[in-house]
């Protein structure tokens, strides 16, 4: 697989749960929530990185998580 696949199919799972996930590392931010991203710079760097998700508990859809061959 290639490298950063997670992050895809995270971001692809948070779509479809309507949830959300933000991530804070460096000088950067970055949010995923319904289907589009919030970037912004911080005034100051973050020592270290953090990384929120949120999941649609309420959902009542079923997923199937299909990878291509390669």
């Amino acid at each position: 697989m290639p490298s950063g696949l997670g992050l895809t199919l995270l971001r692809k799972f948070i779509d479809l749960n309507e949830g959300r996930i933000q991530i804070v590392s460096d000088a950067g931010y970055w949010e995923r929530a319904s289907g589009s991203n919030v970037i912004a710079n911080l005034g100051n760097p973050f020592l270290g990185t953090v990384v929120s998700v949120e999941i649609n508990t309420a959902a009542s859809k079923a997923y199937r998580l299909l990878v291509a061959a390669s």
